[in-house]
């Protein structure tokens, strides 16, 4: 037998080792963050993985350039694009099994392919070591012969990868928030580390390679994988990987009774628990640290562990197998309302301090808008949909939308929903979401529906919740999806909320597969798309229904991607009278003659203190002056006789804030403007 040694490390405890001919098959993955089709595609080809089990085979996902933004790119370009063009790849997502054995679509990537491969013997076995210095990796992997190999072109490749990686919000534009086995660094390089052209039986190649670790979201995912390829022909020999080789973890969990987000009164403080524990085998000195990621003007945040108290960061021993309890305090002002978010950052101070966990908190206060992006897009989609709302609002997006409580989805805490999915069809609204937007329907919410796929969805994956929130409360019925020859025209029908527009016109980059739908009874349709040749079918509706107890709710559903409008003037016109309508600003046609026969001026002073004075029109009939709050509590009313032209309210015990005071006839509201209040 002889041995061979490219270079040596002194390293610590095996991780891995494999039978000698039992082939572990390499799948290399090609994706990207902003790639549509990897987001129909990655989540069945996981599933197909998990099901096979990584003794069987391993995975290396590389995050290429294209089709947009994805920050695990930018972490390794160089060697990401060297594995790209070894495989002359042309486009994303691609799965490539074992070099050779099959490069395509991860739809052709089957359980059946990877098992039928594993089945073939390898004539290798490898045996991957990691060790550490510092914040440096060291990883030897023996490459050992377990029958004659002929001639070839052998490389060994030594990868470190991140095995999950979790977002909160979508990292590019196609809503996934968690990716798998993302490729960090090749230790050898991206050509790999030379082997010898033949083996005999038990010939050994000891392969070494080193890297100081960086951009890894959680150290606690690194794994090392290992293979041998014949670059003459691109065939994988043989793969495997090594389990998590850091010998120091910790751990910061929510605790299950506190929401990581919260719906909260302004002013009134909201508390997140937390519970840490230090589960390394000896103590260790553990840095706090309160990351403000967003905090809106006035709004205050601190956190205290074993009752020391801090805005900003403190330092704090813990014993081996330890645990603690740290409280994070999120203050709203009521005089800004908004979505405040703040993280709490752990790491060791003795060892491994790269080593953070970072868990978040958010909060969400004083908003009467809630804006929801399921599909966040390049084209600024959400952004363009809120200068249309021009309302106090917050954004929630990707994987903060399930961290809302379903007992917080309530007209109490905000009136009104933009809910926007894009061209996203598989993830525009789950049996959950479709239950909690229900639930804020029946309490009177009002919500606009935006997205070109959503009746698609749920025609075909419908369950009982999502069905009901489609067909009963949009009030919408499903007629077909879209085409590459979708019409670029649609016009406003006579309904009085979007009459005043003629036709507009959509960008046909946006405008594909856009849903024909019609209106169930009482639901009206609000726009038409016109099509030569073809019967006009609805783009978007409109649905109010009395609930129980007395009010309504307010549905407006548009079934195509709001971005696609090319007037922005348009977009944000539109968007801004369904909101009005929403508010009660805007109705029917006995409604627009009122609002034509009173007018209001602006109160003053503005800002007000103690008092301010409201003028008006005369009026012939008593008329009831509304002053209501940002969540859409009534804090004044009063009946102004008729002939009365002025006002004054007192406003002493109003809190600071923007309020909103309207006029109306006791049931249909006729005007209204913005009052603030600072004392």
């Amino acid at each position: 037998m002889k041995k061979l040694s490219l270079t040596m490390f002194l390293v610590g405890l095996a991780i891995a080792s494999f039978a000698q001919t039992q082939r572990v098959v390499l799948h290399e993955y090609f994706t990207n963050a902003s790639c549509a089709p990897c987001a129909a595609a990655t989540p069945v080809l996981m599933n197909t993985l998990a099901t096979l089990g990584e003794s069987k085979v391993v995975t290396v996902s590389y995050h290429v350039w294209y089709p947009g933004v994805d920050p695990m790119y930018n972490h390794n370009t160089q060697q990401v694009r060297d594995r790209h063009n070894l495989y002359n790849l042309n486009g994303v997502p691609n799965s490539v099994i074992d070099g050779n054995v099959y490069n395509g679509h991860p739809n052709g990537a089957t359980y059946q392919k990877f098992d039928d491969r594993s089945m073939v013997a390898s004539p290798f076995s490898l045996d991957i070591r990691p060790g550490f210095s510092g914040d440096s990796l060291t990883v030897n992997m023996t490459v050992k012969a377990s029958q004659n190999v002929p001639n070839g072109n052998y490389k060994a490749y030594i990868v470190a990868i991140e095995k999950e990686v979790n977002f909160v919000s979508p990292p590019g534009t196609n809503g996934m928030t968690k990716h798998e086995y993302v490729m960090k660094y090749m230790l050898t390089g991206s050509g790999g580390s030379s082997l010898p052209a033949t083996f005999n039986t038990n010939d050994e190649v000891v392969v070494s390679g080193a890297w100081k670790m960086a951009n890894i979201y959680d150290l606690s995912q690194l794994r090392i994988v290992g293979f041998v390829q014949n670059m003459n022909n691109k065939e994988v020999m043989q793969a495997g990987m090594a389990g998590n080789p850091i010998p120091f973890t910790i751990n910061l969990a929510i605790n299950s009774a506190t929401p990581q987000l919260n719906v909260q009164q302004p002013a009134t403080p909201k508390t997140y628990t937390m519970d840490f524990s230090n589960t390394n085998s000896q103590a260790e000195t553990y840095k706090f640290k309160l990351l403000k990621d967003v905090l809106p003007s006035g709004w205050s945040a601190s956190f205290s562990v074993n009752g020391n108290t801090s805005s900003d960061s403190l330092m704090l021993s813990v014993g081996a197998g330890a645990s603690q309890q740290a409280v994070i305090t999120i203050t709203p002002s009521a005089a800004t309302p908004g979505k405040g978010k703040v993280y709490l950052e752990v790491s060791p101070t003795s060892s491994f301090t790269m080593y953070k966990i970072q868990k978040e908190a958010i909060l969400i206060s004083g908003v009467p808008t809630l804006v929801i992006s399921k599909h966040p897009a390049t084209t600024n989609a959400v952004a363009n949909a809120l200068t249309g709302i021009n309302r106090i609002n917050a954004t929630l997006e990707g994987g903060e939308v399930p961290l809302l409580p379903a007992d917080q989805y309530t007209s109490t805490n905000f009136k009104n929903i933009l809910w926007h999915t894009g061209s996203d069809y598989g993830n525009c609204v789950s049996e959950a979401e479709a239950g909690n937007l229900v639930t804020f329907l029946n309490t009177g919410g009002r919500i606009m529906f935006q997205g070109s796929d959503i009746g698609y969805y749920i025609n075909g994956n419908g369950t009982t919740m999502r069905r009901s929130l489609y067909q009963n409360y949009i009030g919408a019925r499903y007629l077909v999806d879209g085409d590459g020859s979708d019409p670029a025209e649609i016009g406003a029908t006579t309904d009085f909320l979007l009459n005043t527009y003629g036709s507009a016109y959509l960008n046909s980059s946006y405008s594909h597969y856009s849903d024909r739908i019609a209106p169930r009874t009482p639901a009206i349709a609000i726009m038409n798309y016109f099509q030569a040749g073809s019967p006009d079918t609805a783009a978007a509706l409109r649905n109010e229904k009395p609930i129980t107890g007395g009010g309504s709710y307010k549905t407006a559903y548009f079934a195509f991607r709001m971005e696609a409008l090319d007037d922005a003037s348009v977009r944000d016109s539109i968007t801004s009278r369904v909101f009005m309508w929403f508010d009660g600003l805007i109705g029917p046609t006995a409604l627009d003659d009122a609002l034509a026969r009173i007018t209001m001026q602006q109160n003053f002073p503005n800002p007000a203190n103690e008092s301010t004075t409201i003028r008006f029109s005369e009026n012939s009939k008593p008329i009831l002056l509304k002053v209501i709050d940002v969540l859409g509590k009534e804090v004044h009313q009063q009946w102004i006789p008729a002939g009365q032209q002025e006002v004054t309210i007192n406003t002493a015990s109003f809190g600071n804030g923007v309020y909103i005071y309207q006029l109306s006839d006791g049931v249909n509201p006729i005007t209204s403007k913005k009052l603030i209040i600072q004392h």
